[in-house]
């Protein structure tokens, strides 16, 4: 996930290039000081992710810990390969804090993909409505993400960026999602 400014990345404002790079820490920094201020909801799809579970539920994990707070909402999609048992276990455990979900393959996967968002938003706006979050108060973020191997990449630093922009003197309401090939 990339986001806040395109200081940190190539000229058209892509992914960091050295996200690692000491010259950068200071700003990274302030990025991780300013995410543990935040409560966020993390919402994703999931079908048939069997063979990434396990690398997604690391990444996941790492994510939530990044945040204050961090409410976990996944939508299943009529899984045939055993996703869908082992997000029950993880709600069980409290990774995920709300499993949604039915089969849409019928509706295509475009239209699936859109229902499936809509249906997260919407849960989102419900828990913030009913004071859900940690605080007891809105939501600062919603964090739409992949639930495959796309999430991968995935690091502390690529999340501090979103927040690392001068204390966000100019709030943004959007981070969008890119991953480097």
């Amino acid at each position: 996930v990339w986001g806040g400014s395109a200081a940190f990345g190539d000229q058209q404002g892509g992914a960091p290039s050295q996200l690692h790079d000491a010259a950068h820490l200071p700003v990274f920094e302030a990025g991780a000081a300013r995410a543990k201020q935040l409560d966020v909801v993390i919402a994703g799809c999931a079908r048939n992710i069997g063979p990434h579970l396990e690398m997604v539920r690391g990444r996941l994990i790492m994510l939530k810990a990044q945040f204050r707070s961090a409410t976990l909402l996944v939508f299943e999609n009529g899984s045939t390969d055993g996703t869908r048992q082992e997000l029950e276990r993880w709600r069980d455990t409290g990774l995920i804090n709300d499993l949604l979900g039915w089969d849409l393959s019928q509706k295509g996967r475009t239209a699936a993909l859109a229902h499936a968002r809509n249906a997260l938003l919407g849960r989102a706006v419900e828990l913030e409505q009913a004071g859900a979050s940690a605080h007891g108060g809105r939501y600062d973020y919603y964090i739409a993400i992949d639930l495959d191997e796309v999430i991968a990449k995935l690091t502390p630093a690529a999340v501090h960026s979103n927040w690392a922009d001068a204390a966000l003197a100019v709030p943004w309401s959007v981070a969008c999602a890119n991953q480097p090939t």
